[in-house]
């Protein structure tokens, strides 16, 4: 009886390790969101439980992506009394420039980002983020403050990375008690 319970024990064993050898987890795909139409811009604004909401508006794209963030940014910083929407972006902050070298985006920010309130700064590096990645997918996203890069929030200590599109939006439970 002994045997049998040992025997028992390490097939199971190895068919643990096996399944888990063999048997790849399955990726979950990410949306990714994109305007086809080259008057169309998808912007993120912030409903009455802080989800990022995307619009998509009719605007006139400049020629490069550097200008056409910077019409992304001053269009999150706008009330547009839709509905119970809110803009993203408050208004003390200020995008100082907008760099892209090899799919890199540096994002530049006045010291008013290190000071946004620490409930909203996911939802914003959210919105900021998917809303450049719809000119190009493959870009990826710094932030600077006074071109000193930005590696964690100082209020709310939320790391700040080099984010693609697969940060998406409104993944993260915000915590209200902060």
């Amino acid at each position: 009886m002994k045997k049998i319970k040992i025997i028992s024990t390490y097939v199971v064993a190895i068919m643990c390790i096996l399944s888990t050898l063999f048997i790849q987890p399955k990726e979950t795909e990410v949306f990714k969101t994109s305007t086809e139409e080259s008057n169309k811009i998808m912007i993120y604004m912030l409903d009455k439980d802080r989800d990022l909401v995307p619009v998509t508006m009719n605007v006139n794209k400049k020629e490069s992506n550097e200008e056409n963030i910077l019409v992304l940014f001053d269009l999150m910083k706008q009330d547009f009394n839709i509905h119970e929407f809110m803009s993203l972006v408050p208004k003390s902050i200020q995008c100082l420039d907008v760099n892209v070298d090899n799919d890199i985006v540096k994002l530049n920010f006045n010291e008013a980002f290190l000071a946004m309130n620490s409930k909203n700064e996911l939802r914003f590096i959210e919105g900021i983020v998917n809303s450049i990645v719809q000119l190009n997918p493959n870009y990826k996203i710094e932030f600077y403050v006074n071109d000193q890069k930005i590696n964690k929030m100082p209020l709310s200590q939320l790391p700040v990375a080099q984010f693609d599109f697969r940060l998406g939006v409104n993944n993260f439970k915000l915590d209200d008690d902060n």
